[in-house]
């Protein structure tokens, strides 16, 4: 929907990860598995920034995303 809009940029907010605890590892696996699958689909989308949404307050998602997109990297 981004690209069909001529949006550059889009964010990924990790919804749910807080008081509904939905587990973050899926959370993050999941926001991070589908950015890498649409860029690897659309090589030349106009999308220039990826903006992956957590509280600066939550330590525990911040943490389990960094450690999730550095060992899919």
């Amino acid at each position: 929907m981004a690209t069909a809009d001529g949006m550059t940029s889009i964010a990924f907010p990790s919804i749910g990860t807080g008081h509904l605890q939905f587990p973050r590892t899926v959370a993050a696996r999941a926001m991070f598995e589908e950015v890498k699958a649409f860029s690897a689909a659309f090589p030349q989308m106009p999308i220039s920034s990826i903006l992956f949404v957590i509280y600066d307050s939550d330590t525990e998602t911040l943490n389990v995303s960094a450690a999730v997109i550095l060992i899919a990297a």
